[in-house]
């Protein structure tokens, strides 16, 4: 009989957002247990992002799908439905109210998700998954729209039902429940197991968060997402700002580090996930 193995993919959102986002990323990749990254195509720091992963293809690039933050990369007059009058994505909140109230032309979503697809594609780096800030892509009106890369990317984020930290947050739950009824769960892989980083979000202390998911690490393969990165005090826009200082520092931990080698986890990315 074969023995099981754990193997943890340990992934990054933001990166690109801002230099200082970036600088934490790397920091917790290269000092730390992170092997993925998810790539923001509208950041500012995109550029930098990309010469380091270049230099670094063992870790795994995902397509962070950005609606909801910073400007767009297509003209605002042409997605018009996306943008507040500044020229700036809408919110969060802004962007689920107003798919609630119809207010968002599926086509615009259309036009600036290919814009950002291609735009990472243009660098030569493989997109190994799809997710998105905020995690709009599961809802219906971006879902719909992402089935189109269904073939050119394997993976997507999606959460288990049976993982418990979702269920704090309504909005999250909600979002499950759409991705239910409009994926169709055979276009993309997905993880046998996922650990959410919202336990790390709202925690404060994340190196205990780490330990405990750690030690209750099922056999097989499982996602972390986090959020690590150096506070950018230039970018008042960047949520969770403060925060993602702490995350770099318990993603380094020497304790964590030992933890992980004494219960035998390997660390792997998507570019091994099938290895």
């Amino acid at each position: 009989m074969k023995e099981q193995c754990k193997n943890l993919i340990v992934n990054a959102d933001d990166l690109g957002y801002s230099e200082k986002i970036n600088q934490g990323i790397i920091r917790s990749i290269q000092n730390g247990i992170v092997t993925s990254v998810s790539l923001m195509a509208n950041g500012n720091a995109f550029d930098h992002a990309v010469e380091f992963l270049k230099n670094n293809p063992t870790v795994s690039v995902g397509w962070h799908i950005n609606l909801t933050a910073g400007k767009p990369l297509s003209a605002a007059s042409k997605i018009n439905t996306l943008v507040d009058k500044t020229g700036r994505f809408y919110s969060k909140r802004g962007f689920v109210s107003r798919t609630l109230l119809s207010r968002i032309n599926p086509l615009h979503v259309q036009q600036e998700l290919q814009a950002q697809y291609e735009k990472i594609q243009k660098t030569g780096l493989t997109i190994s998954h799809i997710d998105s800030h905020h995690d709009i892509h599961c809802l219906p009106v971006v879902m719909n729209k992402i089935n189109a890369y269904r073939e050119s990317v394997r993976f997507i984020r999606f959460v288990n039902s049976g993982v418990l930290p979702w269920s704090y947050s309504p909005y999250s739950s909600a979002l499950i429940s759409l991705i239910q009824k409009v994926m169709v769960r055979k276009s993309y892989h997905f993880p046998r197991f996922f650990f959410t980083g919202y336990e790390l979000l709202w925690k404060k202390s994340k190196i205990k968060v780490l330990q405990n998911l750690l030690k209750k690490l099922p056999d097989g393969k499982t996602v972390l997402f986090c959020h690590p990165g150096f506070f950018d005090e230039f970018n008042k826009e960047i949520k969770y700002n403060r925060q993602r200082e702490l995350e770099v520092n318990a993603l380094c931990h020497e304790n964590i580090k030992k933890l992980i080698s004494q219960n035998r986890i390997n660390l792997v990315s998507f570019n091994n996930y099938y290895d």
